[in-house]
């Protein structure tokens, strides 16, 4: 597995139960300053002394399509179920939505490099090839970055039902997003952590979440 998360959705599986503190929480790591983050410090923040692919597996799952590929095939990169069982999972909201926005729905031909996709039709997809495994853990990196804004709000509506479901670890510069799904906020600056808390928690300190939205409060004003 690669060392960093660089503009990546990783899903993984995990073989052994998750403890109640990953099941029951949804986590979020702020990056400041950097555009990645070293899997030590996702250990450190989990509570585990290291993360390694013995403890858990992970598939990769970034914005890249495979080309002369449907976006069906995308999705399932091999993996088949039942046709009942593909229906009832893509005719979930939201992902039943953005299939009806593209030309030939699933079977809408991705193109060279994903050419005939945009940005945020290709995390689209790797949305769906991640909730498609049904992972106990889920980690984001920038995950809506290249989605406008009526998509992002969707995307998170999905992430806030599964929260019950699933541990989820969300990295992201986009700061008004992290209220709407994070239970713990984690601040790193230059690799280190400067801050952690709830939303409200951080609110009341002097650090760099709390001036972000302080400084939205007197735009609004």
């Amino acid at each position: 597995m690669n060392e960093y998360l660089k503009e990546i959705i990783i899903l993984c599986g995990i073989e052994k139960p998750m403890t109640s503190h990953v099941a029951r929480h949804t986590f979020a790591t702020t990056v400041a300053l950097q555009n990645s983050v070293p899997i030590q410090t996702v250990s450190k923040i989990l509570g585990h002394n290291s993360i390694r692919t013995t403890q858990i597996y992970a598939k990769i799952m970034d914005t890249k399509v495979s080309k002369d590929m449907t976006v069906l095939d995308n999705v399932l990169l091999g993996i088949e179920q039942s046709a009942d069982e593909l229906t009832e999972f893509f005719s979930q909201e939201p992902f039943i939505s953005f299939i009806n926005t593209l030309p030939q729905g699933l079977g809408t031909l991705v193109g060279e490099e994903g050419v005939n996709l945009s940005g945020g039709q290709k995390q689209w997809v790797g949305f769906m090839r991640a909730f498609y495994n049904r992972p106990q853990l889920l980690l984001l990196d920038e995950s809506t970055s290249a989605m406008d804004a009526y998509s992002e709000g969707q995307i998170l509506k999905l992430l806030q039902k599964c929260r019950p479901e699933m541990g989820i670890i969300y990295v992201s510069h986009r700061l008004h997003t992290l209220p709407k799904i994070c239970d713990r906020i984690y601040i790193l600056e230059k690799g280190n952590l400067a801050a952690c808390g709830s939303h409200r928690e951080l609110l009341i300190t002097d650090n760099m979440y709390s001036r972000f939205w302080n400084d939205l409060a007197a735009e609004v004003l």
